[in-house]
This record gives structure tokens, C-alpha cells and sequence, in this order.
């Protein structure tokens, strides 16, 4: 699931200023195609977030060390 609320927080002037476009002139179509952007930037975020805690959680992994535990007994 998207949430495009904070690309429109984020955009809020544009927002408002096609909206206002839109009902004193009609012109619709610009404030539509923001809608679509908007989804379209989120996902690309969203994918470029998913992949950044991958890689963040293959470095914690990797980081953790790959020694043998030490054995009690004195032999390896």
C-alpha cells in the first residue's frame, strides 16, 4: 500500500495552486496529472526504501562476525 498523503504535504503549494487553476480557469487535466505523479514518485521511493533496509539488514547480518565460538575443551 502507498501513502502519496506525504508527496502531497510535501508538494502542498503546487497542490493548491493547480487545484485553485482548476476551478477559477477549468483546467482540470493539470491538477489530474499530478495525481498520477505523485503515485508514480511514491513507489519509486518506496521500492528505493525497500531496497536500502535489504542492504542494511545483509551489512547487520555480515557484521555479526563469522568466528567459530571458542570451545571449552582446547580443541578446534
Amino acid at each position: 500500500m502507498l501513502y502519496v498523503g506525504l508527496y502531497f504535504k510535501t508538494h502542498r503549494q503546487c497542490y493548491y495552486e493547480l487545484l485553485d487553476a482548476a476551478r477559477v480557469t477549468g483546467d482540470w487535466e493539470a491538477w489530474l496529472d499530478f495525481f498520477p505523479e505523485a503515485v508514480i514518485i511514491t513507489e519509486l521511493t518506496a521500492q528505493k526504501r525497500k531496497r536500502l533496509f535489504s542492504y542494511t539488514g545483509y551489512i547487520e547480518i555480515m557484521s555479526r562476525g563469522t568466528e567459530l565460538p571458542d570451545r571449552k575443551d582446547g580443541q578446534v
